[in-house]
Protein backbone atom coordinates (compact mmCIF):
# COMPACT_ATOMS: atom_id res chain seq x y z
CA UNK A 1 0.00 0.00 0.00
CA UNK A 2 1.65 3.40 -0.92
CA UNK A 3 2.11 5.91 1.94
CA UNK A 4 -0.18 8.82 1.89
CA UNK A 5 1.33 12.20 0.94
CA UNK A 6 1.83 15.20 2.69
CA UNK A 7 -0.79 16.58 4.75
CA UNK A 8 -2.96 18.73 2.39
CA UNK A 9 -2.35 22.83 2.66
CA UNK A 10 -5.22 24.19 4.30
CA UNK A 11 -7.57 26.17 1.56
CA UNK A 12 -8.87 27.77 -0.23
CA UNK A 13 -10.29 25.12 -2.16
CA UNK A 14 -13.90 22.94 -2.62
CA UNK A 15 -14.48 19.10 -2.42
CA UNK A 16 -17.84 17.69 -2.65
CA UNK A 17 -19.62 14.24 -2.68
CA UNK A 18 -23.49 13.76 -3.24
CA UNK A 19 -24.73 10.79 -1.65
CA UNK A 20 -28.11 9.05 -2.07
CA UNK A 21 -30.61 9.97 1.20
CA UNK A 22 -30.28 6.39 2.50
CA UNK A 23 -28.53 5.68 5.88
CA UNK A 24 -26.88 2.89 4.78
CA UNK A 25 -24.61 5.44 2.62
CA UNK A 26 -23.55 7.70 5.87
CA UNK A 27 -20.60 5.09 6.30
CA UNK A 28 -19.01 6.79 3.17
CA UNK A 29 -20.21 10.75 4.36
CA UNK A 30 -18.14 9.60 7.84
CA UNK A 31 -15.47 7.93 5.88
CA UNK A 32 -14.69 11.12 3.76
CA UNK A 33 -14.87 13.47 6.65
CA UNK A 34 -12.11 11.58 8.51
CA UNK A 35 -9.94 11.26 5.62
CA UNK A 36 -10.09 15.17 4.88
CA UNK A 37 -9.83 15.71 8.58
CA UNK A 38 -6.85 13.39 8.53
CA UNK A 39 -5.27 14.83 5.13
CA UNK A 40 -5.67 18.15 7.23
CA UNK A 41 -3.78 17.48 10.34
CA UNK A 42 -7.10 18.32 12.29
CA UNK A 43 -6.63 16.77 15.63
CA UNK A 44 -8.29 13.46 16.25
CA UNK A 45 -11.17 14.78 18.73
CA UNK A 46 -11.48 17.69 16.41
CA UNK A 47 -12.38 15.22 13.61
CA UNK A 48 -14.27 12.63 15.67
CA UNK A 49 -16.67 16.18 16.58
CA UNK A 50 -17.29 17.02 13.10
CA UNK A 51 -17.42 13.73 12.12
CA UNK A 52 -20.27 13.16 14.68
CA UNK A 53 -22.14 16.36 13.78
CA UNK A 54 -21.89 15.94 9.99
CA UNK A 55 -24.00 12.55 10.38
CA UNK A 56 -26.23 14.01 12.90
CA UNK A 57 -26.91 16.86 10.16
CA UNK A 58 -27.39 14.26 7.80
CA UNK A 59 -29.31 11.76 9.73
CA UNK A 60 -31.67 14.69 10.95
CA UNK A 61 -32.24 15.06 7.00
CA UNK A 62 -33.21 11.75 6.32
CA UNK A 63 -35.70 11.61 8.76
CA UNK A 64 -37.26 14.80 8.66
CA UNK A 65 -37.45 15.39 5.01
CA UNK A 66 -40.03 13.10 2.97
CA UNK A 67 -38.86 13.85 -0.40
CA UNK A 68 -35.69 13.89 0.15
CA UNK A 69 -33.50 12.03 -2.59
CA UNK A 70 -29.71 12.63 -2.10
CA UNK A 71 -27.50 15.06 0.17
CA UNK A 72 -24.74 16.80 -0.77
CA UNK A 73 -21.91 17.17 1.32
CA UNK A 74 -19.77 20.43 0.11
CA UNK A 75 -16.79 20.60 2.08
CA UNK A 76 -14.60 24.45 2.38
CA UNK A 77 -11.27 24.53 3.36
CA UNK A 78 -9.69 27.64 4.18
CA UNK A 79 -6.48 28.37 5.91
CA UNK A 80 -8.00 28.80 9.25
CA UNK A 81 -11.33 26.47 8.96
CA UNK A 82 -12.78 23.80 7.76
CA UNK A 83 -16.27 24.24 7.00
CA UNK A 84 -18.69 21.98 5.76
CA UNK A 85 -22.48 22.48 4.08
CA UNK A 86 -25.14 19.99 3.97
CA UNK A 87 -27.35 20.38 1.32
CA UNK A 88 -30.86 18.16 0.99
CA UNK A 89 -32.00 17.19 -2.83
CA UNK A 90 -34.07 18.48 -3.84
CA UNK A 91 -34.29 21.57 -1.79
CA UNK A 92 -37.69 21.54 0.45
CA UNK A 93 -37.80 24.61 2.45
CA UNK A 94 -36.66 25.39 5.81
CA UNK A 95 -35.03 22.72 7.57
CA UNK A 96 -36.16 23.67 11.14
CA UNK A 97 -39.14 25.85 12.18
CA UNK A 98 -38.94 29.03 14.26
CA UNK A 99 -42.65 27.38 16.00
CA UNK A 100 -40.74 24.52 17.49
CA UNK A 101 -38.14 23.71 19.92
CA UNK A 102 -34.82 23.16 18.46
CA UNK A 103 -33.98 19.20 17.53
CA UNK A 104 -31.74 17.75 19.87
CA UNK A 105 -29.55 16.34 17.21
CA UNK A 106 -28.93 20.63 16.78
CA UNK A 107 -27.97 20.98 20.54
CA UNK A 108 -25.70 17.74 20.20
CA UNK A 109 -24.11 19.53 16.83
CA UNK A 110 -23.47 23.22 18.58
CA UNK A 111 -21.67 21.33 21.63
CA UNK A 112 -18.99 19.80 19.22
CA UNK A 113 -18.13 22.04 17.03
CA UNK A 114 -16.98 26.27 16.50
CA UNK A 115 -20.51 27.15 14.72
CA UNK A 116 -23.49 25.47 13.24
CA UNK A 117 -25.59 28.22 10.72
CA UNK A 118 -28.79 26.99 9.50
CA UNK A 119 -28.81 28.50 5.73
CA UNK A 120 -32.14 29.31 3.82
CA UNK A 121 -31.10 29.68 -0.01
CA UNK A 122 -30.49 26.96 -0.55
CA UNK A 123 -31.59 24.82 2.66
CA UNK A 124 -29.23 23.49 4.23
CA UNK A 125 -26.98 23.49 7.36
CA UNK A 126 -23.23 25.16 7.45
CA UNK A 127 -20.80 23.27 10.21
CA UNK A 128 -17.33 24.83 10.52
CA UNK A 129 -14.55 24.06 12.84
CA UNK A 130 -11.53 26.08 13.35
CA UNK A 131 -8.07 24.19 11.82
CA UNK A 132 -5.37 24.04 14.76
CA UNK A 133 -2.96 26.76 15.40
CA UNK A 134 -6.07 29.26 14.65
CA UNK A 135 -7.61 31.02 17.39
Amino acid sequence: MPEPGPPLQAGPFQLGLTVPAQAEFLGVVRLAVAGLCHRLDVPPDRGEDLKMAVDEACSYCIQTLPALERIAIRFEMAPDRLCVRILPQPPQGPLVSSEQPPPLGLVLMEALIDAVEWLENPAGLRLTVNLPGVP
